[in-house]
């Protein structure tokens, strides 16, 4: 119920609730962003276009026995941490894929991709120990934007006589181009099992 006051010779009329019009409702509700929106766009297609240059490549890979053949699934700890996969594409051939989490610029998923060459006669042990080299590609994503750049990767693998696994240590220098240009560079141990 309202009241009245006089005011001079004219009357004013004020209410004792207070009407909240629909505009101001609408000026308080925040607007509501889909995922294209938070993820941005600039990432998404070379982000797919890589997922399915890993799934391509894993195709690639011959069907063996041990390490030297086949596929292998394993883990990577590092810079970046996650899983590791390899497909042999030859005796001496092969390609490397990672699907990871990078704990660098506040962390940032990280996928990449690497043809690498194995060198098996240039350390002669008992135990078998090969030093291999390669070149990739390294995509990394995260808070809208996304990072590209070209890896090389330069590493030592283990093969164990009686387990079908390999166990490596890697360092993979990398120039970044998008989306700006920078050098950085991965690195860690890591172990695959291959499956007969």
């Amino acid at each position: 119920r309202g009241d009245t006051a006089q005011c001079g010779s004219g009357i004013r009329r004020r209410t004792s609730g207070h009407q909240v019009k629909s505009r101001d409702i609408a000026g308080m509700v925040e607007p509501q962003h889909n995922l294209t929106q938070v993820l941005g766009t600039k990432f998404l297609k070379p982000f797919a276009t890589l997922v399915l240059l890993c799934v391509w490549m894993l195709g690639l890979h011959r069907v063996g026995l041990g390490q030297e053949k086949g596929l292998g699934l394993g883990v990577i700890i590092g810079e970046p941490t996650g899983i590791s996969a390899k497909a042999w594409v030859s005796q001496t051939r092969a390609i490397d894929e990672g699907m990871a989490w990078s704990f660098r610029r506040r962390g940032r998923f990280h996928l990449h991709v690497d043809h690498i060459w194995h060198f098996p006669q240039n350390l002669r042990t008992s135990e078998r120990f090969v030093l291999y080299a390669g070149v990739g590609g390294r995509l990394a994503v995260g808070r809208g934007d996304g990072i590209f750049g070209i890896r090389i990767p330069l590493g030592v693998v283990w093969w164990p006589h009686r387990a079908p696994l390999d166990v490596f240590l890697e360092l993979a220098p990398i120039v970044d181009l998008i989306k700006e240009t920078e050098l950085s560079a991965n690195g860690g141990i890591g172990v695959r099992f291959f499956f007969p």
